[in-house]
């Protein structure tokens, strides 16, 4: 019964261990199927040792040839065991390695050869009173070959010993000395049977180690951050290719863009028939509306990458105002609007902040108050309060339009949404204003907020902090500068007929609509169409300012740049350069200017931007300016 006890109660741990096992969630790795198929074997073998010790101690009764079937399926399943426990440590170095591992089929021979041995050589057994036992050259060749598995197991573990934890690395030693220690006492001491055990031992070990549900858990963490951070180097590259592709789509899209409202404001500057003044006009309006449809698709990619930067700086109140109005005013007179603007007079004109933002804000807001209202009027409100060297900005945005059903208002800010689409189908755009906006805003630390009356009308609304750099106040400022607030027509406000510049792009139709557009200052354009003929020229003459295009086959603008910035002595080694492109996405031209260049004139060219830049740079000596351009 002692024996037998013994073997049922080494049936139960394995069985329990086996319960545990297969009963917790694993990656379905090939190490955790040979450790499934190494528990299976190792019930299987101690269910035979039981049917071995059955046999043996009823030989009179059960017939020799099952007693020899018993003892050799026995004995076959104890050298699986071994072998599994082999595939298991090379399975192990091939994970932690992430690589397969030459290893010889030799293997395999011992394997073989005590399977035939087992099966063909004789096997003697023992009953007594102590114990029963089998015993012969078929016992003893499976003994040698689980020898020759275990060596050769530890020595593949202590030859990828740098790459396994030592963990893993000591408990798979111990449990293996404890098994072959086992077999080896019970190979000199048959009458001992304590196989069993080391079979146990063996289980227990990988189990509580190596398979133990910690580290079974601690490998899913890790599986799941490695996927994590997978899909996070993906989402990264596919921002990153994102990134690219739209700016190779700013380029191509804005460069003929930049052709079509050049050319078009030649047309509106020199035509005096009303019919083709009339179809510029529409070519201009559609031209600036596919312009802003770009821009808006650019910064929702920019903002989503998490790339759009608030850049703050000194600005004026009340330019920023001014230009607005100037812009929106035009708008709410192509629909027979009334627009409003009252401003809080004693609010401080310098402030601290990202005006581009805030005007870019602004106008989507304004512009969307004009797409939606068919009639009335249109209110920009700025009011404010001044705290220490703070000002908190409140505008408001008020329509008269067809105002949102209460049910719209959670949806209103969604991507490429607009709100009653089949009833609003006259509206142009792309439904993304008001979702850059709000995105925008809170970039700021601010949320835009909204209250509307359907039918009626919509008010938008946010807070915004900004810096109050200096004690004039917008009433002042206003005061001061009235005699240089007068509208300017397109003749600009002087020429330069003396200064010399170098125009740079491959495209001819642009550098056309540069030399066009500057045409009244009577400066004088050279151009170039590449970076080799922008270096010759720029060795040859002597320029005030260099326009030079960023996006050129060869060599392009940052190149040439660079070559410049080695060159020493040349007659041009002082002019002004100023970077050209139609890739006008958000930050770019603080990447200009840190690669070297002075400036940046985005594409299209607007000429109000244009004789600002020029005028910034060129020497007051060589500009005369032109008294009755009001």
């Amino acid at each position: 019964m002692g024996i037998h006890g013994l073997g049922i109660g080494c049936i139960i741990i394995v069985s329990v261990i086996a319960y545990l096992f297969f009963s917790v969630k694993r990656k379905n790795t090939k190490m955790h199927r040979i450790y499934g198929a190494m528990i299976l074997t190792a019930l299987t073998h101690l269910l035979a040792e039981q049917g071995a010790l059955y046999t043996l101690t009823h030989m009179e009764t059960v017939p020799a040839w099952i007693n020899r079937g018993v003892h050799q399926i026995f004995l076959l399943l104890f050298l699986v065991i071994f072998y599994e426990v082999y595939l298991y440590i090379i399975a192990m170095i091939e994970e932690e390695k992430k690589d397969r591992i030459k290893k010889g089929n030799w293997i395999l021979l011992p394997f073989i050869l005590s399977t035939i041995g087992v099966l063909v050589l004789p096997i003697y057994y023992k009953h007594e009173a102590a114990a029963s036992y089998s015993y012969g050259p078929g016992v003893v060749v499976i003994y040698v070959s689980v020898c020759v598995l275990a060596i050769t197991a530890v020595v593949y573990l202590m030859s990828f010993r740098d790459i396994i934890t030592a963990k893993k690395k000591k408990a798979i030693i111990i449990s293996l000395i404890c098994e072959v220690g086992v077999g080896v006492y019970q190979f000199l001491n048959p009458t001992c049977l304590l196989s069993s055990v080391g079979i146990v031992l063996l289980c227990i070990g990988f189990y509580l180690t190596v398979e133990s549900p910690d580290n079974v858990l601690i490998e899913l963490l890790l599986d799941e951050k490695r996927k994590v951070e997978e899909a996070r180097e993906e989402a990264v590259m596919a921002n990153q290719a994102k990134g690219r592709f739209l700016a190779q789509m700013s380029h191509e899209i804005r460069t003929p863009i930049n052709a079509i409202l050049g050319m078009d404001e030649m047309i509106l500057r020199e035509s005096t028939e009303e019919n083709i003044l009339e179809y510029a006009e529409d070519i201009s309006g559609a031209g600036q509306l596919l312009l802003s449809i770009v821009n808006e698709i650019l910064d929702l990619s920019k903002i989503e990458s998490g790339k759009m930067e608030i850049v703050e700086t000194e600005y004026n109140l009340s330019k920023l105002i001014e230009d607005l109005t100037a812009m929106i005013a035009l708008k709410a007179q192509s629909k027979n609007l009334v627009f409003n603007v009252d401003v809080e007079k004693t609010l401080p004109v310098n402030l601290y902040g990202d005006d581009l933002r805030i005007r870019q804000i602004l106008t989507n807001l304004l512009s969307n108050a004009i797409k939606y209202t068919k009639e009335g009027k249109i209110e920009l409100i700025i009011t404010g309060e001044i705290r220490e060297d703070k000002v908190y900005l409140c505008c408001r945005v008020t329509d008269t339009g067809i105002g949102i059903k209460e049910e719209y208002i959670t949806s209103l800010f969604e991507e490429y949404r607009r709100i009653e689409e089949d009833s609003n189908h006259y509206v142009e755009g792309t439904g993304l204003g008001l979702n850059i906006t709000m995105r925008l805003l809170g970039l700021m630390g601010s949320k835009l907020q909204v209250r509307s009356e359907y039918g009626k009308g919509s008010e938008f609304f946010f807070e915004l902090q900004q810096e109050v750099r200096g004690a004039m106040t917008i009433a002042e400022w206003d005061k001061e500068n009235e005699h240089v607030q007068a509208k300017r027509n397109w003749k600009g406000s002087f020429m330069a007929p003396k200064a010399r510049f170098l125009v740079v792009d491959d495209n001819m139709l642009n550098r056309k609509v540069f030399v066009k557009l500057l045409q009244h200052t009577k400066i004088q354009i050279d151009e170039a169409e590449s970076g080799f003929e922008c270096i010759d020229k720029m060795k040859e003459h002597s320029y005030d300012i260099v326009f030079l295009d960023h996006m050129m086959p060869e060599m392009d603008g940052k190149e040439t740049l660079h070559r410049l910035k080695e060159m020493k002595d040349y007659p041009s080694e002082k002019a002004v350069v100023v970077a050209l492109s139609a890739n006008a996405v958000v930050g770019a031209g603080k990447q200009y200017i840190s690669e070297g260049f002075d400036d940046f004139l985005p594409k299209p060219i607007i000429y109000k931007d244009a004789e600002e830049l020029i005028l910034k740079f060129l020497p007051s000596n060589l500009v005369e300016y032109i008294q009755d351009a009001e």
